[in-house]
């Protein structure tokens, strides 16, 4: 039966090469076989490691020079090959279920690369090589148990979106403000106690989601985010609602859980959440 399989895929004009790692795929596969597409070349193009049951990635990745995409949920896989380095095509990575403790740091070498997503797995440290990939417009490190983040973090300024979820974060580089691309941010539920007094460079973020952190205030320099319209700040200290936040039209504003009393007679979000503070919306 899965002879037929890989005669198929010879008929198809698959590369022979490209058809004995999908075979070596195979046979790490504990649950079923992997998936994947192909282009108007006959070269797989796409390639999804889906609960298949494998625990590693065999080097010979490499040989699938026309990769763009790279899919993996996979809860026993521990590392990535080196050999990834080499698919200079590759422009969407995501692992949204591993064991991976640190990313190969030819990942560097990945200058089509736009979007990086490593969620669910052990990551402690954020990998700075991660810094030389200028072409990354998305990322996501969300649920490991990083803590903290390096200066070189500036470097991505091509960012758009940044998911920092469910980390173990009590502060941001000032470097941080340089990400002016940034629309969607999101650092939930981590320990940060304060914010960037810079942050408000960042003058094209539309999404800032700050839920689960320690903040008992904002920066002043919030208030020059024009086109912020949706802000989370639900599960933290506040005493009260800022006053920066008249100076920007939100549409949602989500304060619950906070430790606020008194509430404002004018603020500037039309969707406003203030459930389990000294009141209730």
């Amino acid at each position: 039966m899965e002879e037929n399989r890989y005669n198929e895929f010879k008929k198809q004009g698959i590369p022979l090469e490209e058809i004995d790692f999908i075979r070596k795929i195979d046979m790490l596969a504990k649950n079923r076989p992997c998936r994947f597409r192909i282009n108007n070349e006959n070269r797989i193009f796409d390639l999804s490691l889906n609960s298949c049951g494998i625990t590693k990635i065999p080097r010979e990745i490499e040989l699938l020079r026309d990769l763009e995409i790279i899919f993996i949920h996979e809860p026993e896989i521990e590392s990535f090959p080196e050999s990834i380095g080499d698919l200079r095509k590759l422009r969407d990575l995501s692992i949204t279920k591993s064991s991976i403790k640190k990313l190969p740091e030819n990942l560097a070498y990945l200058p089509n690369l736009k979007s990086l997503s490593l969620v669910n797995a052990k990551l402690k440290n954020f990998p700075i090589h991660i810094c030389a990939i200028s072409s990354l417009k998305g990322l996501q490190l969300s649920n490991n148990q990083i803590s903290s983040i390096p200066e070189c973090i500036g470097n991505l300024r091509n960012l758009e979106t940044l998911f920092l979820e469910d980390n173990d974060l009590a502060e941001l580089p000032n470097t941080f403000c340089q990400l002016d691309k940034l629309d969607r941010l999101s650092i939930e539920n981590n320990k940060l106690k304060s914010l960037p007094e810079c942050i408000g460079k960042i003058k094209d973020l539309g999404e800032l989601f700050l839920g689960g952190n320690k903040l008992e205030k904002l920066p002043e320099s919030i208030g020059n985010i024009k086109y912020l319209f949706s802000l989370r700040l639900n599960n933290n200290l506040f005493k009260e609602v800022p006053e920066v936040l008249n100076k920007i039209r939100l549409s949602n504003l989500d304060l619950r859980d906070n430790k606020i009393e008194k509430y404002p007679k004018t603020i500037g979000a039309l969707n406003l959440k203030l459930k389990k503070n000294g009141f209730y919306d």
